[in-house]
């Protein structure tokens, strides 16, 4: 029997660096100027995996912790959606764009 698999990997990289310049650290720089992604710790793992069978399909999540934080966060910002009317998003947006 021939088997189907589609596998959902996430790599989590962290550099840690000094930056002895005048100028602070923007994105562009980064990616321009600072990233090497041998210079990075990464931390891979499988957030999805599944197996598919003709009528049939076995989904297994990931048990990774930094996954089961952005889900229990997820939850938390789909419980505030509720409580937020339309007219509130103007100073929502606001607020974002200030900081």
């Amino acid at each position: 029997m021939k088997r189907k698999y589609e596998i959902v990997v996430k790599q989590y990289q962290l550099f840690e660096f000094e930056w002895d310049y005048d100028i602070p650290l923007t994105e562009e720089i980064f990616w321009n100027d600072v990233y090497n992604i041998s210079d990075c710790d990464p931390d891979s793992h499988i957030v999805e995996w599944k197996e598919i069978i003709p009528e049939q399909e076995t989904v297994i999540e990931s048990t990774h912790p930094a996954d089961r934080e952005a889900k229990s966060l997820q939850s938390l910002i789909d419980i505030m959606w509720d409580y937020i009317s339309e007219k509130d998003i103007p100073e929502i947006t606001k607020r974002l764009e200030e900081e």
